[in-house]
C-alpha cells in the first residue's frame, strides 16, 4: 500500500470497520505503519486523528507490531496538541510495552493529564492506566497513584470513577503486600 492510497482512505469517511480494514491493510507494508505515524502529526486535525484512530486498532488487534514504535508513540504524544490524537496514543500505551527511555516523561505527562479537568474523560483514564503500569516498574509510585486517583474520583465522570475504582482495588492489595515484605 502506497502513501497516496492512505492519505486518500484516511479522507474518506471512517467508521470502525473501514477503520480495522485500513489497519490491516497498513500492517501489510512496513514502510505504510511508518507513514502513519508521520500523518499523526499532519496539521490536519481530521487526518491526525484518523491516523492515531488506525495506529490504536492496530494496537487492540497486534500490539506486537507496535513494539518497535513505542518511543515514537512517545514522542508524538508528548508533542501532540491533539486531544483525539493523545487519546489514541495514550491507549496504545496502555496496551504496549512501555520504553524504559521515555518513563520519566510518560510519568509527568499522565500526572498533568490526570490533574488537568479540562481533558477529555478518556485521557485521565488511560493515564491512570499507564501510570499504574508506570508503578509497576517503581513501586514507590503506588502511593502517590492512590492519591491522585482518590482525587479524580472526587469529582470524576463515571469513566473516572469506573477506572479509578479497579485501579484502588489493585493498589490498596499490592500495598498491603508491600507494606507486609518491608515490615
Amino acid at each position: 500500500m502506497d502513501k497516496s492510497e492512505i492519505f486518500i482512505r484516511l479522507n474518506e469517511v471512517m467508521g470502525k470497520e473501514q477503520c480495522a480494514n485500513l489497519a490491516l491493510d497498513i500492517l501489510e507494508s512496513a514502510t505504510s505503519l511508518s507513514f502513519l505515524f508521520e500523518l499523526t502529526q499532519n496539521q490536519k486535525p481530521q487526518i491526525e486523528m484518523r491516523a492515531a484512530w488506525v495506529i490504536a486498532t492496530i494496537a487492540e488487534r497486534f500490539p506486537e507490531a507496535l513494539f518497535p514504535f513505542s518511543k515514537t508513540i512517545c514522542d508524538i504524544l508528548l508533542q501532540s496538541k491533539n486531544n483525539s490524537v493523545a487519546r489514541c496514543l495514550l491507549k496504545v500505551l496502555s496496551i504496549i510495552n512501555l520504553p524504559e527511555e521515555r518513563i520519566t516523561q510518560l510519568l509527568d505527562f499522565c500526572t498533568d493529564v490526570m490533574l488537568d479537568r479540562s481533558k477529555p474523560v478518556a485521557l485521565p483514564v488511560y493515564a491512570m492506566t499507564i501510570f499504574y503500569r508506570i508503578s509497576e516498574i517503581e513501586p514507590d509510585l503506588k502511593y502517590e497513584l492512590r492519591e491522585i486517583v482518590c482525587h479524580l474520583m472526587e469529582e470524576g465522570a463515571p469513566a473516572i470513577m469506573s477506572r479509578g475504582k479497579k485501579i484502588l482495588k489493585t493498589l490498596e492489595k499490592e500495598i498491603r503486600s508491600f507494606q507486609l515484605i518491608s515490615d
